[in-house]
């Protein structure tokens, strides 16, 4: 039986990690992780958090062309016919 609950036991890594690698170490260490690696045990809601684009929606499309705006209309008007 285990002394310290899950999340002191992380918090506890985290501090020793801090403390004895560099932040660049650090960085070292984790770009030979693959992805799964990387991901494994984040929080699935902070992980799409930095999915979603950064940008307003009148900025991504000021960077489409005329033919891609009106593609998305087109799409946009046969989704609304279908919901």
């Amino acid at each position: 039986m285990s002394l310290f609950t899950p999340e002191q036991i992380k918090e506890m890594g985290e501090m020793w990690a801090s403390d004895l690698f560099t932040p660049e170490e650090r960085i070292a260490a984790i770009s030979d992780l693959s992805l799964e690696e990387r991901l494994a045990g984040a929080n699935p809601a902070e992980v799409i958090s930095y999915l979603k684009p950064k940008l307003k929606l009148s900025e991504i499309l000021a960077g489409l062309s005329v033919s891609e705006i009106e593609e998305l209309e087109k799409q946009l008007k046969q989704l609304k016919r279908q919901g």
